[in-house]
């Protein structure tokens, strides 16, 4: 049980090469690693992170060892990223896909905005999502500009306060 808890905790490469050995004990680690910064590692992290956010999984899942182990095996070369490193990747990304998003609503300029709420409880806290919605061309854009922790009070003003600072944004 100790060995077991301690390869869920694989948040060093000191770590990560004990589980590996531990749990593939004839595998032999490639000794041609990529650069953290290459162009190949590059690729692959971003298919990580992308990963991570399509498959709404926690930040966590590289330090799992059925995770290691699939990129070891599959990549020798590579080496799996913190899920510190994952995470910092999510704000840059947040902010260029809300750039984009907006440069996009700009340039189709429509007559009308229509803006739907979507209100939930999660683990004893509750949230906002607003969603735009708009016809250009006739076509339907939908996106979501934001999600935001909403626990105070669910009074119209409280939620007016939250939809104008989205939407100022």
């Amino acid at each position: 049980e100790v060995e077991d808890t301690k390869i869920k905790q694989l948040r060093s490469n000191e770590d990560r090469r004990s589980a590996i050995q531990l749990s593939l004990p004839n595998f032999v680690e490639s000794k041609a690693k990529w650069t953290f910064d290459s162009d190949r590692a590059q690729r692959i992290h971003r298919s990580i992170f992308e990963e991570i956010i399509l498959d709404n999984q926690p930040f966590s899942l590289v330090d799992n060892i059925g995770f290691i182990r699939t990129k070891q095996i599959t990549v020798p070369n590579f080496v799996v990223g913190s899920s510190w490193y994952y995470r910092s990747l999510l704000q840059p990304t947040y902010e260029k896909v809300q750039s984009k998003l907006m440069a996009m609503v700009k340039g189709d300029n429509p007559v009308t905005i229509v803006l739907s709420l979507d209100g939930w409880s999660q683990y004893r806290h509750s949230y906002l999502g607003i969603n735009i919605h708009y016809i250009k061309d006739w076509k339907r854009k939908c996106f979501n500009l934001a999600c935001v922790p909403f626990d105070t009070n669910h009074t119209a003003e409280n939620i007016r306060s939250i939809v104008t600072e989205a939407a100022h944004k």
